[in-house]
């Protein structure tokens, strides 16, 4: 199954726009304290895990890595009410949320896209900008989607 887009009037005219003030929340207090111990990036994924965050090890069909474990970790969690993201950088934590899932989503595409580029991942060499990136770029990885580009083209 493939992953549901909102409509072009639901996106913001860039998807970096996901990552502005507008969607931006207070991280918990637990991010901050595991700052203040010295926890190192395993040791917030553990930590993450017990308040419902899931680290997110890799995106896009192929299932490319997804940030640069353990020093900048992507996280995603689903409330009652929203769709968190969490960007964790060396123990600098910033959080988002959004009402829809496909909103956090392109976000996520978004940070996928700026940390292959800034990696030199030749993936990505000829891309000019995530809003132009095609869809095998996009998206959560999963086994059934990977599997399924053998039934067709990306």
């Amino acid at each position: 199954m493939g992953t549901i887009r909102p409509s072009a009037a639901q996106v913001p005219a860039r998807a970096e726009e996901l990552l502005s003030s507008a969607y931006r929340s207070t991280p918990e207090a637990f991010w901050t304290l595991a700052k203040l111990r010295g926890d190192d990036g395993f040791d917030r994924i553990e930590l993450a895990i017990a308040h419902r965050w899931t680290a997110i090890p890799s995106w896009g069909l192929s299932g490319w890595d997804l940030g640069s474990w353990p020093w900048v970790v992507i996280f995603h969690r689903a409330t009652r009410h929203a769709y968190e993201l969490a960007h964790n950088i060396e123990g600098d934590v910033t959080t988002y949320r959004y009402p829809a899932r496909a909103l956090r989503d392109i976000a996520t595409d978004y940070l996928a896209f700026v940390h292959w580029k800034d990696a030199g991942e030749s993936w990505v060499d000829a891309v000019e900008n995530v809003d132009l990136a095609p869809a095998h770029l996009r998206g959560p990885f999963s086994s059934e989607r990977f599997e399924a580009r053998r039934a067709g083209p990306f």
